[in-house]
């Protein structure tokens, strides 16, 4: 029985039907004809005029049918998938582009490409190209060159430079109007201010005022002469040598700061309607072995020793103190001696015996917090044992040391 089973024509086999096969089964090889030819050529609705040396010659690509390599619009880093148009300009020489918009239907007036002279790292006379040029949030100009990610180089407007040029004039005619009347004269302050600035042949700088000098520089010193001349009163002084002048400012600053660090407060706090005073040292009594404070009084200072705290006296006669020791084991019973008039204050301190066993490392003592009243309380004893071991409640007998201060009476 010769009948195959297929999809495609490449399926079937030339041999079947055998000569042999019954009369009933032509209908079988019918439908399998059938489906073979709808499955080879699904798209096909009408005739197809093409010959055999026509479908021949078809190229096995679209890019064959261009001639050309196309390129991909858009789907790259940080760009839509949208269409791209891309043309000469009706009006100006250069190229336009536009796209889609994102409703699909919108054509985008898009811009122009930048037309660029030299390779992308400068050519031989220096010029480079751009790879990006718009305007900053300012109006002026933005570049930067063809490299993902480069950052904008921002140009000058010409406001901008005008505006530094009126910014110059006008910072220049704020100087003092200087008048070089000589090699070594310069004049300034005009008619009814004749200062001048001479640098004289022997090396002094003087400053004159008319021909009165009023300030020199010789030979390290310093002469400063103020007269009724320019309104001032009379300065008189002892010129002495600039380096002893530094020596001396030195001194000063270290003087200075010597005494800031021996103060004990600024004015900050003070308010002088409290009677507030400042606070002006601080220093160790030699002969009490107290601390001194030093404070201004208004019209001097006054000093006064600081108190201990061992100097002050106990003056609460109610508290009392009771040390006693107990030998006992974890959750026994401990009553005071005396009983105080309400709970007190309590302190425990256990005794350790290694010999009763190798592995302890200490016992801790403590105290059932609810069961401490003014007559006793009830021992929490635990034992920590070596290797960081978890405490458990000890069961051996304990000495501890109580101490108990309360009030009584």
């Amino acid at each position: 029985m010769g009948l195959e089973t297929g999809t495609y024509i490449s399926d079937l086999l030339p041999q079947n039907p055998p000569a042999t096969d019954p009369r009933s089964q032509g209908a079988d090889h019918l439908r399998l004809i059938k489906t073979v030819l709808k499955n080879t050529f699904p798209s096909l609705k009408g005739a197809v005029t093409l010959d055999q040396d026509t479908l021949n010659a078809l190229p096995t690509s679209k890019q064959d049918t261009l001639g050309f390599t196309p390129v991909q619009q858009g789907g790259g880093f940080d760009q839509g998938a949208g269409k791209i148009y891309l043309g000469r300009d009706t009006t100006y020489p250069g190229l336009r582009y536009s796209y889609l918009a994102p409703d699909g239907e919108t054509v985008t007036g898009g811009g122009y490409l930048i037309s660029s002279y030299g390779p992308e790292s400068g050519g031989a006379a220096g010029y480079g190209q751009i790879g990006d040029i718009s305007t900053d949030p300012n109006g002026r100009m933005a570049w930067r060159l063809p490299a993902l990610g480069a950052a904008y180089i921002t140009g000058a407007l010409y406001s901008d430079v005008t505006a530094e040029t009126i910014r110059a004039t006008n910072a220049e005619a704020q100087l003092l109007p200087l008048q070089n009347t000589g090699p070594a004269n310069i004049d300034y302050g005009g008619p009814s201010l004749p200062y001048s600035l001479r640098l004289q042949t022997d090396g002094n700088l003087v400053v004159y005022y008319g021909n009165s000098p009023i300030f020199s520089v010789n030979n390290e010193i310093i002469n400063l002469s103020v007269s009724t001349l320019v309104g001032e009163a009379t300065l008189s002084y002892n010129p002495v040598p600039l380096s002893q002048a530094n020596s001396l400012v030195s001194a000063e600053a270290v003087a200075r700061a010597d005494a800031d660090a021996t103060l004990v407060s600024g004015t900050i706090g003070v308010t002088a309607a409290n009677s507030d005073t400042n606070g002006v040292s601080l220093y160790r009594n030699g002969g009490s072995g107290r601390p001194t404070f030093v404070y201004s009084s208004g019209t001097g200072t006054l000093a006064g020793d600081i108190a201990w705290a061992g100097d002050l006296p106990f003056s609460d006669s109610s508290l009392k103190m009771q040390a006693f020791s107990v030998t006992v084991v974890d959750g026994a019973s401990v009553a005071f001696p005396t009983a105080f008039s309400e709970r007190p204050y309590l302190f425990l301190t256990p005794q350790h015996n290694p010999e009763s066993d190798p592995n302890k490392a200490s016992n801790i003592a403590n105290y059932y917090q609810d069961t401490l009243t003014a007559s006793g309380f009830v021992m929490d004893l635990r034992a920590l044992w070596t290797g960081g071991g978890a405490t458990n409640g000890e069961t051996n007998a304990i000495e501890v040391m109580v101490l108990a201060i309360g009030t009584m009476g």
